[in-house]
């Protein structure tokens, strides 16, 4: 497997650092866009850029080059458990940075974008626990759902090789079993988010151009 060079946006969040630690092992080349460099160490390929990605001028400086943008941003509450803590983040973090991503991608021929989006998202809802979305849709997580659907929306209209990877319940950091398609989203499906960076990662490197807009992961 040939090294890539990735631009990964959310590098030092739950699933982000893992993505970021893995692909590293692997030999390819990461530039990390962040706000706080300090949280990230230094490593041999690793790349730290300092900035915001809803800043459209930032991306447009960061994308020459790369192979891949692998985005692991996302809307955060006070408390990121509980789903009814307030919002820290702007309401349209996801969608917005989409939209500039696909900019900056087509303005520097970077052909290739996954982000980590959420089960229960666009046509998974439909065979999502009917419990999971109740809790979703009276809950502050309705808010985060809003914007990863605009999110999704953006990169699907967008031309490019776009994947969108919707995790079901995400259960601790270490991995915990097999992740595979799902067909369905149950009241106890769940992955570890190591085991979403690992998927991500795997998709990310695969040599044709994704088949489907989205893939549902879980371990059940």
């Amino acid at each position: 497997m040939a090294a890539q060079n990735f631009l990964i946006l959310g590098a030092t969040g739950n699933i982000g650092h893992f993505l970021t630690g893995m692909a590293l092992d692997q030999g390819h080349q990461v530039t990390a866009l962040v706000r706080d460099a300090s949280r990230l160490g230094s490593r041999p390929g690793l790349t730290v850029v300092e900035g915001d990605p809803m800043d459209p001028a930032v991306l447009d400086q960061v994308m020459p080059g790369h192979d891949a943008v692998l985005s692991c941003l996302g809307i955060r509450r006070e408390v990121q458990a509980d789903p009814w803590s307030p919002v820290i983040s702007p309401a349209d973090l996801t969608g917005a940075c989409a939209r500039h991503t696909v900019a900056a991608m087509k303005r520097h021929g970077v052909p290739r974008v996954l982000a980590v989006s959420a089960a229960g998202i666009g046509d998974s809802r439909a065979v999502s626990s009917s419990e999971i979305m109740g809790i979703v849709d009276s809950s502050n997580i309705a808010i985060s759902f809003r914007d990863l659907e605009e999110m999704e929306q953006v990169f699907a209209a967008s031309g490019l090789d776009a994947l969108m990877i919707r995790p079901v319940t995400l259960t601790g950091d270490a991995m915990g079993g097999e992740a595979k398609v799902l067909d369905a989203y149950l009241a106890n499906s769940v992955i570890s988010k190591q085991e979403v960076a690992a998927w991500m990662l795997g998709a990310a490197v695969r040599p044709a151009p994704y088949s489907a807009a989205a893939e549902m992961i879980g371990y059940a």
